[in-house]
């Protein structure tokens, strides 16, 4: 990936879009994820947001760059969530990002839905390749 390449994805992650569904639901997303059709009978919510909603950020990751990562991802899931709520004040949110050594580093996010269980917790993922951290208001 070219230099100028990960500043565009670095933008990406804070730019934001909203649409509703023929319910009158109102979904966020990365404006990069955005779907272009119309949103008609979504069932679950939460997953349909969080699928949506996830932007590769690093492929590849190596051992050296791991234990960095850790620590960079916890500032990247707080100015996240600083930007969700200064453009939703109203809304409540939980944005994730999963780190697999040999493979992807993924930021991810939804609302939190009225009766429906987050995306993921955390806490499941006790491999040491794979670390996944959230973040919620």
């Amino acid at each position: 990936m070219k230099r100028i390449e990960y500043f565009s994805l670095l933008s990406d992650i804070f730019s934001f879009k909203s649409l509703s569904d023929d319910k009158g639901n109102e979904y966020v997303f990365f404006e990069k994820c955005c779907p272009t059709d119309k949103l008609i009978n979504i069932v679950d919510k939460t997953e349909f947001e969080s699928f949506t909603n996830h932007i590769h950020f690093l492929d590849n990751i190596k051992k050296e760059e791991f234990d960095k990562l850790t620590i960079i991802s916890k500032i990247i899931l707080e100015a996240i969530l600083s930007q969700l709520i200064k453009l939703f004040p109203d809304k409540k949110f939980r944005i994730y990002i999963s780190i697999s050594l040999k493979d992807s580093m993924i930021v991810r996010f939804h609302q939190k839905w009225e009766n429906e269980e987050p995306y993921c917790t955390p806490e499941e993922f006790k491999k040491q390749n794979e670390k996944v951290f959230m973040v919620e208001n």
